[in-house]
């Protein structure tokens, strides 16, 4: 409950303030700004701007998570299961392969437009 001098504001008030929240009222700056969307599962994901290039994995065990350039891309059983593989933008990328229980294993896949990548690592204890 809003309270002006005190008194409470109520809807049809000559102190209410709820046509300023009408969205004619609003700062222009807000009414122009975008609503952000839903985020994008990654394997429903668009290859981002510029990308053509695919990784195609191949990584045991199925739970190890794996990372393309520092940032995490999903569990081994997940990108395994994409046939297409990850999209990615050209060029060389980081992958590292990391499982409780395992040695950690990095490697670096060069891709293009017209060059699919591949990561088979399989995890040491």
């Amino acid at each position: 409950e809003l309270y002006r001098d005190d008194q409470p504001a109520g809807p049809g008030s000559a102190d209410s303030d709820d046509d300023r929240y009408a969205p004619e009222n609003a700062p222009r700056e807000s009414r122009d700004q975008a609503v952000p969307s839903e985020p994008v599962p990654p394997e429903a994901s668009p290859a981002p701007s510029g990308a053509e290039a695919r990784i195609v994995f191949d990584v045991s065990p199925p739970d190890a998570a794996i990372y393309v350039d520092d940032r995490f891309a999903g569990s081994a059983r997940e990108l395994d299961a994409l046939p297409e593989g990850l999209a990615v933008s050209a060029g060389e990328h980081r992958v590292v392969v990391t499982c409780p229980g395992y040695r950690e294993a990095t490697t670096r896949v060069q891709v293009s437009g017209t060059r699919i990548g591949r990561a088979a690592i399989s995890l040491q204890r």
